[in-house]
């Protein structure tokens, strides 16, 4: 609330931009009924399995991976944001209502979190709109939205920027009201809690920014920064970490054996980051019968438009910018052009998931694909940069010329996609549990927390709670002291 309050001060027209971004992606969740997917009658009986469990007093803590499937659809994703839609759904509020409105929490969530940190990193309001409109529209995330329903992903896609925001900070030596080490505590807690397939992905493009920039995060101070933001995200997510590495320890054998099915044949096209118009999003596979009537995975063609015309004024000679230590764009945009060759079915994924490290460490993705995730941070950055440079060398007129352009072609495409979603997917009207059709979920009682819990995960949840007691209390004392230094060196 007071980032929007605080949005709103600086300015209505900004506000009501970002409300614009969000209607327009939104459009699909303001109907009475759910667009039928594979994984909505799975997320929903997810929801009314948490509701039956938690009246009986037992919290699921996470969802174990479904091996039924032939991959980790919602492998060990934490259910501690799924208790908002659980608890309306005590109240009384009908199934596919708290599902939508989960949803638009989840969109409204990514909608804040990447202008907050798009318009500290280029202090500059427009880029932070047009940003925020590419990096919630991209295809990729509707699709994850609607298309297939992978709700965990959704979550952890609407989390990364505040793990973004960390590194804008670090690169940049800027500071916040919050210490850098909690930041990225809070960043890796949040990605954990939403999906353990995200939190990977954002732990690559984390070492890949740490290698990168290492002269600015590896210092000494860097290397504290990290060692207590590790510390405090180990004490504050004791609770469900413990669970975790009990199921882990238990179904090792599941967990190796989704890791050996097939992955690389469910990569992407590289036309898949050429493609201006998307379908409606197909349910199957990426890549088992073609490009044709795949899902609607990319980046848009707001960025990849962008991205070219970078290069053609890179080679012409008509951008004069030259690279800053400080600046955070160049290595996000390294670390997404990986993103974008980790996502292809050309990637040999089958050769190196032969290894047991490969394997553990892939099983709870659903596909290569999820690597579009850095590719859409690295280019949104690059392209929030090169706007930034075009106002600054061109004119207004023609630095609006392209804005404008930018967000016409960004605003055509999607509207496109969910009108296609909307007219194509036919709706799922699931109002009470008789409804439900009949989806098993896998359980493991190493993820169930009751009063009856074991002795070592009672003292795992005091040990969190404890934990993150000290934090508030050690940050407060902190806040305390920095005034008072400073009041000495004014003096002085």
């Amino acid at each position: 609330m007071r980032m929007i309050e605080k949005i709103k001060s600086k300015g209505n027209s900004t506000f009501w931009c970002l409300v614009g971004i969000f209607l327009t992606g939104a459009l699909p969740l303001f109907t009475n009924y759910c667009l039928n997917s594979a994984e909505v009658p799975y997320q929903l009986v997810r929801i009314e399995n948490m509701k039956d469990y938690l009246s009986a007093g037992i919290f699921q803590m996470a969802m174990p991976v479904n091996w039924q499937y032939e991959h980790g659809t919602a492998g060990l994703d934490g259910n501690l944001f799924w208790l908002l839609p659980v608890l309306l759904r005590m109240t009384g509020a009908a199934l596919e209502s708290v599902y939508r409105m989960f949803l638009i929490c989840i969109y409204a969530v990514t909608v804040c979190f990447s202008y907050k940190t798009l318009e500290e990193g280029f202090q500059n309001k427009k880029t932070a709109v047009i940003g925020t409109a590419l990096y919630c529209w991209a295809p990729w995330y509707l699709d994850a939205l609607y298309g297939r329903a992978a709700i965990g992903e959704a979550l952890g896609y609407a989390f990364l920027p505040v793990l973004l925001l960390f590194l804008v900070r670090a690169v940049g030596r800027k500071k916040g009201k919050l210490p850098q080490w909690l930041l990225l505590a809070i960043a890796i807690s949040l990605l954990l809690q939403s999906s353990f397939a995200v939190l990977e992905v954002g732990m690559l493009l984390l070492v890949f920014c740490c290698v990168y920039y290492r002269r600015q995060l590896l210092e000494k101070d860097g290397w504290l920064t990290l060692g207590k933001a590790a510390a405090a995200t180990l004490l504050g997510n004791l609770w469900y970490l413990l669970p975790m590495l009990r199921y882990l320890v238990a179904y090792r054998d599941v967990a190796r054996y989704v890791g050996s099915r097939p992955f690389q044949e469910k990569g992407a096209f590289l036309l898949h980051y050429l493609t201006f118009f998307f379908q409606g999003g197909a349910t199957y596979d990426y890549k088992s019968k073609g490009f044709q009537g795949t899902a609607a995975i990319g980046v848009g063609p707001a960025l990849t438009g962008l991205f070219f015309f970078l290069l053609w004024l890179k080679f012409s000679g008509a951008l004069q910018k030259k690279n800053s230590k400080e600046d955070s764009t160049a290595g996000l945009f390294w670390c997404g052009m990986l993103g974008i060759l980790l996502s292809l079915g050309s990637f040999p994924w089958d050769l190196l998931r032969q290894n047991a490290v490969f394997q553990v460490l892939t099983f709870s993705m659903q596909s290569p694909t999820i690597f579009m995730i850095p590719a859409i941070c690295g280019l949104t950055f690059i392209v929030c940069g090169l706007l930034n440079t075009y106002r600054e060398e061109k004119s207004a007129t023609e630095a609006t010329i392209l804005e404008t352009a930018v967000l016409a072609v960004a605003f055509v495409s999607t509207q496109f996609l969910t009108n296609k979603l909307l007219l194509g997917r036919a709706p799922l009207w699931i109002r009470q549990k008789e409804d439900l059709p009949d989806v098993v979920l896998i359980e493991a009682p190493q993820f169930q927390m009751s009063a009856a819990a074991g002795a070592a995960q009672l003292v795992a949840v005091a040990l969190s709670a404890l934990g993150i007691v000290g934090i508030v209390i050690y940050c407060i004392l902190t806040q305390k002291k920095n005034p008072d230094r400073k009041v000495q060196k004014e003096a002085a």
